[in-house]
């Protein structure tokens, strides 16, 4: 996997292999879905609605005063 790029499948195939066996269990689609969204997410782009750590608390903050 390297950054800046989107997973292609035998990127996910590696992966699911990996995690599987480090977790010692099978993997669902579902639990694949969530752990590319999360991957996918490293290249730096964010949701509009995403905060990084500590922007919620900072935000909220702001708004009390």
């Amino acid at each position: 996997y390297q950054l800046g790029k989107e997973l292609s499948s035998q990127d996910i195939a590696e992966i699911r292999t990996f995690l599987e066996y480090q977790l010692g269990k099978e993997l669902s689609s579902q639990d694949i879905a969530e752990i590319r969204t999360f991957l996918d997410a490293l290249t730096g782009d964010r949701p509009e609605h995403a905060q990084k750590p500590g922007e919620a608390a900072l935000a909220e903050g702001v708004a009390s005063r």
